[in-house]
């Protein structure tokens, strides 16, 4: 999973200070992995997109959906999702650096969690590792004041920075502030102390490393939603490492990059596009003419920024551009290059785009990755059918449903292949295929072609994996539910019953599923008219799960609700009146919103069970 814009948060083995003993401090720009190094075959599972709520629900990274600053964001409780966790770089600021900190989301945005502070969650292994750093932090603040090592040296910065990295991964980002502050103040302190006389006339140096602690700073002050604050470090970071290391230096466009990401952030895009265009200058070179892997990821990024800011043109014209530099890339490695890099960095700007809501591009793009990756491995490979899938689910975007069958029944084929295994070998991928025709054909309003699919589903189950198998048992629920939906009430009960023999022989009749199904089938007899039954089955299912849950849980809340609907369905208003208050105050006393769907009916069975035993009203189911 990657970004569009690159900083990366504090994450990676520190340099420990250890007497006269230094290893690498830690880094809060680690390399991010290259999306396209990573294999495509469990993607395919990642594009099946479940409607239904009762199917398997998963999403490509093309069908993510999320706020700006979700989009923004860089940190998740303290941990880098994006970056490769046996990556430890690190280094020397100054040094150079090809691709600064990864392909497509890799050289220099902001780390952080929301616009306000967040409550923290502490690893103990991250707490440990804390405590290890602020040891050492002070052992050498003993020596120092024992004369042992100098009071301004590098080996006290290091151990500060190393603590305010360690709170940053901590998503403690106004403690890790006070730590890089102080740290840059010793770096810069010991840069001045080794000033010859003429460097002091002529205004002194900045401190590389100082310049870094600043950067850091950036992103302590943003992790903690001090988002003007953290903008005014970025700039200040950005034009000290433009004076210290020159324009073209990756260091500098990793400082345009904080400062872009943060605009883009807060909704400005013209702002943050600017910053990501010097990014790209940067990686152009002086000549302008310099290809790399860094200058790809700089367009891609920027053709993220402008498609943010609405400016699709724009946009696309970055993205081809990427593409181009990537083919000029690979005319120069000749024989040596991977040709799949191609189609690998076509995949990442159409999953960039379906993210952003890019509909349009996001389309073209996978038709190209397509085209280009089966002019590399064949019609019939694996990764084919995810590229299929994922066209699919762009159609779908677009409410080009039949389109996106077209591409769906694609992916089957390629999947039922015995080339690649048949059916057998790739169930999974073909149950979760079906289920996105399912969802297609909701969206088209094709509730038999859902129906048909959802029953694909159910046979290919049966004979796979035989009738008295737990999978099975869900699909039976998934069809049950959908039949529910449309008031195929006496269908719909024909699964439940199946799955629930399958559920009591494999789980026993204590199981939560069971007892899940089994309010399930409740609500089926209800809408049938059935009330006792119903009765049966909320009285089953209350059960289990006030013995396995307790008597508080919101489940066991549900159970007492749907007894109260039998109850009122029996004509016993008073009884049913008793249940609904015992359902709210069980949802009360776990919080939920006078707006949940569980309140809400709650309240509405209520009022009716009130109404019907006052006014001898028709109650109302």
């Amino acid at each position: 999973m990657m970004f569009p814009f690159s900083k990366t948060p504090a994450s990676v083995p520190a340099r420990s200070v250890n007497g006269s003993v230094r290893v690498r401090r830690k880094n809060c720009r680690r390399m991010v992995t290259p999306v396209w190094k990573k294999t495509l075959l469990l993607s395919m599972v990642l594009t099946i997109v479940a409607m239904v709520p009762s199917l398997p629900s998963s999403r490509s990274l093309a069908e993510a959906k999320m706020d700006l600053p979700e989009i923004i964001m860089r940190m998740e409780q303290g941990i880098d999702i994006y970056g490769d966790d046996g990556d430890e770089s690190c280094g020397n600021p100054d040094e150079e650096e090809d691709d600064v900190a990864g392909i497509f989301g890799g050289d220099g945005s902001s780390a952080a969690t929301s616009d306000a502070p967040q409550a923290l969650k502490v690893d103990p292994a991250k707490q440990e590792e804390l405590d290890k750093y602020l040891e050492s932090l002070d052992n050498i603040r003993k020596k120092s004041s024992e004369g042992e090592i100098p009071e301004i040296s590098e080996e006290i910065g290091d151990a500060l920075y190393n603590v305010g990295a360690t709170y940053l991964e901590m998503s403690n980002g106004k403690d890790a502030l006070s730590y890089f502050k102080e740290a840059e103040e010793i770096y810069q302190a010991v840069t001045d102390a080794s000033l010859t006389e003429e460097e002091r006339t002529s205004g002194g140096k900045q401190s590389p490393l100082a310049i870094d602690c600043i950067r850091s700073q950036g992103l302590a002050a943003e992790a903690s939603g001090n988002l003007d604050e953290a903008l005014t470090l970025y700039v200040t970071a950005r034009d000290l490492q433009l004076l210290h290391s020159g324009i073209y230096h990756p260091l500098t466009a990793l400082s345009h990059n904080n400062v872009g990401a943060l605009h883009a952030r807060l909704g400005k895009f013209s702002a943050a596009a600017d910053s990501f265009v010097a990014s790209v200058a940067v990686h152009q070179g002086a000549d302008g003419n310099s290809t790399s892997l860094a200058l790809v990821s700089a367009h891609v990024q920027l053709g993220n920024i402008l498609g943010l800011g609405k400016k699709m043109v724009e946009a696309e014209e970055q993205y081809d551009t990427a593409v181009q530099v990537q083919m000029a890339l690979n005319e120069g490695k000749g024989e040596s290059a991977d040709p799949i890099e191609l189609p690998r960095l076509l995949e990442h700007i159409a999953q960039m785009q379906g993210r952003y809501k890019l509909k349009d591009l996001a389309v073209k793009t996978w038709k190209k990755e397509i085209a280009a990756r089966k002019s590399v491995v064949g019609d019939l490979d694996m990764t084919i059918a995810t590229s299929c899938s994922n066209l699919a689910l762009a159609f779908a975007q677009n409410n080009k449903w039949d389109l996106a069958l077209e591409q769906y029944k694609n992916a089957i084929a390629i999947v039922e292949d015995e080339k690649n295994g048949g059916a057998k070998t790739n169930r999974k991928l073909v149950v979760a295929a079906y289920g996105s025709i399912a969802n297609i054909n909701i969206g088209k309003e094709n509730a038999q072609g859902a129906l048909d699919a959802l029953m694909t589903v159910v046979v290919l189950n049966k004979k796979l994996l035989g009738e008295d198998n737990e999978e099975t048992a869900a699909s039976l629920v998934a069809l049950g539910d959908f039949k529910s939906n449309l008031k195929l009430s006496d269908e719909a009960l024909v699964d439940y019953e199946q799955a629930e023999v399958i559920y009591e022989s494999l789980l026993g009749e204590e199981s939560l599923v069971l007892a899940d199904l089994q309010i399930k089938m409740g609500n089926v007899y209800i809408n049938l008219n059935r009330a006792w039954k119903a009765m049966q089955n909320y009285q089953d299912a209350l059960s289990v799960r006030k013995k396995v849950l307790g008597k508080n849980h919101v489940a066991v809340g549900e159970a007492v609700a749907g007894i109260g609907m039998a109850q009122a369905a029996l004509g016993d208003f008073g009884q049913a009146i008793a249940a609904a208050n015992g359902a709210i105050k069980i949802y009360e006393k776990n919080g939920l919103p006078k707006d949940h769907p569980l309140m809400a009916q709650a309240k509405k069975n209520l009022e009716s069970a009130d109404h019907s035993d006052k006014h001898g009203a028709v109650l109302r189911l």
